[in-house]
């Protein structure tokens, strides 16, 4: 290491060199950096004095990095995390008194099989600590890097070396229908459930889905007449009603208990779906970010 080199840059630049090189934008670094734009410009100054380099330059509309700035992104970029983690290894993870505020995605269908057991949790053994909530959204590579959320939680996968996964659990489907339904005694044959109207959850707005295909390569089709943007309420869509609705077996398991429904395997062999919980690596060593990963993926073993 040359002392001397280090001894060049006010290392307190070197945050707001690498947000720069990630966003591209005085404006969008100084939001991230909870900074004024001005005070981010004259950094910038600062940098290009100091490194004799442009850094970023105009490129039409857009500022991209200059070349020996692009070469400096990904090791700046690790080196920072690197002294993140080694400042918050000395951090005591005790959840008892910490006071922090998480941001988490989560859809309304895990909210609802893993916030029972991970609320009273939280409130037992880290009262300091709240969760804000919000559905899942594009683009979640970005969210977690720019610290929009702290966490994930979310099927398929996430291409990127900065990002780390983990499996929660792991769900199958089944179908939901009032009690009362002429298909709910005895097993749901293929000819039944194509025969009757269905309910289709469906958080974009697209319509059809696995199941849809499933019974397309079968030559089959299924009559949906209502398309809803989420799980919340199902029970008042399907109760009293001749509509069937196709639900993971964790959700199925828990409205079926509490909404009263009635719950059967479906005619066909059901996907299986892995749900993971993923978060940003410059926060795998910060030991409450840890705990409540933890926390996480113990409420879903069942």
């Amino acid at each position: 290491m040359h002392i001397d080199h280090l001894n060049r840059i006010d290392m307190n630049l070197l945050l707001t060199l690498h947000v720069l090189l990630e966003e591209r934008s005085v404006t969008l670094a100084a939001e991230r950096l909870g900074r004024h734009p001005t005070t981010v410009s004259h950094a910038l100054a600062r940098l290009r004095e100091t490194l004799d380099d442009p850094i970023l330059v105009r490129a039409g509309r857009d500022m991209v990095p200059s070349t020996k700035a692009a070469s400096w992104s990904a090791s700046l970029g690790h080196s920072l995390e690197a002294l993140d983690g080694l400042l918050q290894a000395d951090d005591v993870a005790d959840p008892a008194t910490a006071v922090r505020t998480f941001r988490l995605w989560i859809s309304d269908y895990v909210q609802a099989v893993l916030m029972p057991t991970l609320s009273r949790e939280l409130r037992q053994q880290a009262p300091g600590l709240t969760l804000h909530l919000r559905g899942v959204g594009p683009p979640a590579v970005e969210a977690l890097r720019n610290g929009d959320t702290d966490m994930i939680l979310l099927t398929g996968t996430l291409a990127a070396p900065d990002v780390l996964t983990a499996s929660v659990f792991t769900d199958t489907f089944e179908c939901l229908m009032d009690p009362a339904h002429p298909l709910a005694e005895g097993p749901l044959t293929l000819e039944g459930f194509c025969a009757a109207p269905h309910a289709l959850v469906a958080p974009m707005g697209t319509p059809g889905g696995f199941v849809d295909r499933l019974l397309e390569a079968r030559g089959a089709r299924r009559d949906v007449v209502v398309v809803l943007p989420s799980f919340l309420g199902v029970e008042g869509v399907i109760g009293g009603t001749d509509l069937l609705l196709t639900a993971p077996m964790r959700l199925a398991a828990t409205l079926a208990r509490h909404g009263g429904l009635v719950r059967r395997p479906l005619p066909m062999p059901s996907p299986v779906v892995e749900m993971k919980l993923a978060w940003h690596r410059r926060s795998d060593g910060d030991p409450i970010h840890r705990w409540l990963r933890e926390r996480i993926l113990q409420a879903g073993v069942v």
